[in-house]
Parts: structure tokens; C-alpha cells; sequence
């Protein structure tokens, strides 16, 4: 038999059912030595994670993965990762105030432990099947501004100094973050071009 480590061991036995016993036996230690290079906390790993694995992300991603991170630091920031249980952690998960916040949450921890568990830091990855909608609540469905209510709003607002952003996102559908973004990129554009 070929151990995941790359070593050999032959097993005997006249007895099958001992047989595959003792077979599974050395294959869960041979796992289990092969599991953890290095005992990481949670703490340890999420900075490890964020700074090695989302490298290339914006700053703003990295501060939502800071304050979905919070959620849970108090709780486990100091345990090691082999010690967080499933249970643990739904039942923290299940503690958070909407279905929401448990989702963000959930999908944090699961990229975490994905990692973690290729980097054979943990056996398995705990997150992948925590349940996150709990409230059951019906999803209202988005209403959309009428034109009647859209020409009463922007006549409002218009001495309002964000008229032009409220007006490029009620033509465009684009989201308040990409407007921002996009008024950076022209004004880095303008910069670059007064030079």
C-alpha cells in the first residue's frame, strides 16, 4: 500500500475484516500527519489569507473582509483552526442578526478554510456546509422609481451639490461604489491630461 507521504507499508492479517480495519487505521494517521504543516489561530491564518491569497484585491475589499472578519474574531480569533468545530461555528452563524450578514460571513470563513485545507492547515473545510438563511423571510421584491417619481425627485434635488450623481445612477442603474470609482478615474484623467 502507497501512503499519501510517498512511503510504502505492507500489512498482514488472515482475517479481511482486520484487514481492512488496520487498513483504515493507517491511512487516517498517515492523513493526519500529512494535515497540519504548522498550528495557525484564526487571527494568524486571516491575516496570512488576506495578505498572501487577496494580494490583488482593492483596499476596499480587504476593509469588508475586516469588518465581515470581526464578526467572528471575538469568538475564534485565538482558537486554532484544527479546533473550530462545524458546530462552533453554525451556532455563532446562527447568532448573527440577518441572513445577510450570516451569507458575507459564511463566504469569508469558507474561502479562509478552502485555503487552509489545500495548504493542509485543516482537515476539512468547516464552513462549506454551515446553513445562513435562517429568518425565512419573503425577499420584497425592488420597485422601481416611475418617471412621474424620478422627474420629482431630481427636481428636488436639484440644488442639491450630488444632483449630477443621482442623475447619472437613476439613467444608468449603476450602484453609488462604481459612480465614486469612476469619478476617481476621471479625475485622475483630468490631472494627467492639465499636466
Amino acid at each position: 500500500m502507497l501512503f499519501r507521504s510517498g512511503k510504502r507499508k505492507t500489512i498482514y492479517n488472515s482475517s479481511i475484516i482486520e484487514l481492512r480495519k488496520e487498513l483504515e487505521e493507517q491511512q487516517e494517521l498517515s492523513r493526519q500527519k500529512k494535515l497540519v504543516k504548522k498550528d495557525y489561530t484564526l487571527n494568524e491564518w486571516f491575516e496570512i489569507w488576506k495578505n498572501t491569497y487577496k494580494v490583488n484585491i482593492r483596499n476596499t475589499s480587504k476593509k469588508q473582509y475586516d469588518i465581515y472578519y470581526k464578526r467572528i474574531k471575538d469568538d475564534f480569533g485565538n482558537l486554532y483552526l484544527k479546533d473550530i468545530s462545524k458546530i462552533m461555528l453554525q451556532q455563532k452563524i446562527n447568532e448573527l442578526e440577518s441572513d445577510n450578514i450570516r451569507k458575507t460571513t459564511k463566504l469569508l470563513i469558507n474561502n479562509m478554510y478552502k485555503y487552509a485545507v489545500e495548504d493542509n492547515l485543516a482537515l476539512e473545510n468547516i464552513a462549506q456546509n454551515i446553513v445562513t438563511n435562517i429568518d425565512n423571510l419573503q425577499k420584497q421584491e425592488k420597485r422601481v422609481l416611475t418617471r412621474q417619481e424620478t422627474a420629482r425627485f431630481l427636481d428636488i434635488i436639484k440644488s442639491e451639490r450630488h444632483k449630477n450623481m443621482f442623475t447619472l445612477a437613476l439613467n444608468t442603474g449603476m450602484r453609488f461604489g462604481e459612480i465614486a470609482r469612476s469619478e476617481e478615474h476621471t479625475s485622475e484623467l483630468q490631472s494627467h491630461h492639465d499636466l
